[in-house]
């Protein structure tokens, strides 16, 4: 887009058994360190309500009021987020 390397995550999920032990903090970190490597100016994603707050953690900001995304045929309310690197 205009010149810029923009990146965007698809998704991120974990199950509750390994939640809140560090490891989407750890994917992230991975994802960022190779966004910058490969010149990546921002980072977009749609987060559900519940990961809003991780994300916020992470660095991301709201971009967007709450909106509705399909994802497999089944309508999430989620936050449009990103991140300038």
């Amino acid at each position: 887009k205009d010149g810029a390397n923009l990146a965007h995550i698809q998704g991120l999920y974990l199950t509750p058994r390994v939640a809140g032990k560090g490891l989407g903090k750890a994917i992230i970190q991975m994802m960022l360190e190779e966004s910058k490597y490969a010149k990546v100016k921002e980072i977009s994603l749609e987060s559900t309500i519940t990961s809003r707050t991780f994300y916020q953690k992470t660095g991301f900001s709201d971009a967007g009021p709450l909106a509705t995304v399909e994802i497999a045929g089944t309508p999430i309310r989620c936050y449009p987020m990103t991140m300038k690197l």
